[in-house]
């Protein structure tokens, strides 16, 4: 896998190992690829999706 990650027509979440190495604000990778569980293209809708997700990911950690 030469990207940071993917998510398949079957929603299997993949990520490159070295995402683990980037600093938190960089890796920016992973709510993407949560975001396709939900809308698979980069509509509209897929944009709502993914603030979201950043949404959600960061009241996990506060």
């Amino acid at each position: 896998m030469s990207s940071g990650g993917g998510c398949s027509s079957c929603g299997t979440l993949s990520f490159n190992t070295l995402l683990s190495y980037l600093p938190d604000e960089l890796s920016e990778q992973v709510p993407h690829e949560l975001a396709h569980m939900l809308e698979m293209n980069h509509s509209r809708r897929f944009r709502g999706s993914l603030n979201i997700t950043f949404l959600t990911i960061s009241a996990l950690y506060l």
